[in-house]
């Protein structure tokens, strides 16, 4: 009878430290995390961007004019932007140009 007492004891224990660690990875997810339709969105957004990259033929980020940053930003927020920019790897050509095109619109504000 003990031990069985004791096995729920440790059961509810697991459980509620299991239930935590949910609740705390979730919470974190809210704060630092990507929601699946601000992800969708900014799929979107992203193939937007590089269908006008490429239907204009950029290839390199001296190309970038006024009115292709203003296109680009018609397709996605300057926050959508920097988040992607953040979370691209390292030495991406398309990651160079979209650093240029952020730069570009803050130095235009």
């Amino acid at each position: 009878m003990e031990t069985e007492t004791l096995q729920k004891n440790e059961t509810r224990e697991e459980l509620r430290s299991r239930l935590k660690q949910k609740i705390n990875s979730k919470r974190t997810n809210r704060i630092n995390g990507i929601s699946r339709k601000k992800s969708q969105n900014i799929n979107d957004s992203f193939k937007k961007i590089a269908e006008i990259l490429t239907n204009k033929n950029i290839e390199n980020p001296d190309q970038i004019d006024s009115t292709l940053i203003e296109t680009i930003m018609s397709a996605i927020s300057k926050e959508d932007l920097e988040l992607i920019i953040h979370t691209m790897q390292e030495k991406s050509k398309f990651k160079e140009l979209l650093q240029t095109i952020n730069n570009k619109l803050t130095n235009i504000e």
